[in-house]
């Protein structure tokens, strides 16, 4: 499968396309462009009209703003963020800068700061080489990886607080984090 995109991603370099644009293409497109039938004798214009209808497909799936959870039609129109329970975990109140890592790995002087990750698997064990301060995750509960690997190692840390929160603390420069008393709260 690598060795396929690989190949087609060349091909696409040299037709002039970048690997944004060839994501656009369908796999129908390719076989139609691999069996001359294209809708015109343009292969180049023929793509770009492909192209950018992706793009703008794209832009508009990205504007969609679905709930978390789904039970019923009506969820699709209106709806609005459930509560979380976050879990906390440790016992020492701290505030310390914080950090968001993305699925950019990045070992820029994490230190002494308080990690904010969307959604920690056993890939981001790395961070506990890091003598980072403590954790904050918006998706995860009591028993997840992040909350046994934060317990194993004594680490403040709020598990699963929901992406309305985890939004907010992202914009911060410091938070607090208090699992004793079960609080967070982001410091612009």
């Amino acid at each position: 499968m690598s060795l396929a995109l690989e190949l087609i991603n060349q091909w696409g370099r040299d037709v002039g396309l970048d690997r944004s644009k060839i994501s656009s293409l369908k796999l129908e497109d390719l076989r139609s462009i691999q069996n001359g039938q294209t809708l015109t004798s343009d292969l180049y214009v023929w793509i770009n009209e492909i192209v950018t209808r992706g793009e703008i497909l794209r832009d508009i799936v990205h504007a969609i703003e679905l709930p978390p959870l789904i039970c019923k039609e009506s969820d699709f129109f209106i709806h609005k963020y459930p509560e979380m329970r976050t879990n906390f975990f440790g016992s020492t109140n701290l505030t310390a800068p914080c950090v968001e890592l993305t699925n950019m790995i990045s070992d820029d002087n994490l230190s002494g700061k308080i990690i904010l990750i969307s959604r920690a698997d056993p890939g981001f064990d790395w961070i506990f080489s890091r003598k980072i301060a403590g954790i904050v995750t918006m998706h995860g509960g009591i028993n997840s990886h992040m909350a046994i690997r934060a317990s194993e190692f004594g680490l403040p840390a709020a598990i699963g607080v929901g992406e309305l929160l985890f939004n907010q603390l992202i914009n911060c420069r410091e938070i607090e984090l208090n699992p004793v008393v079960r609080t967070i709260r982001g410091i612009s």
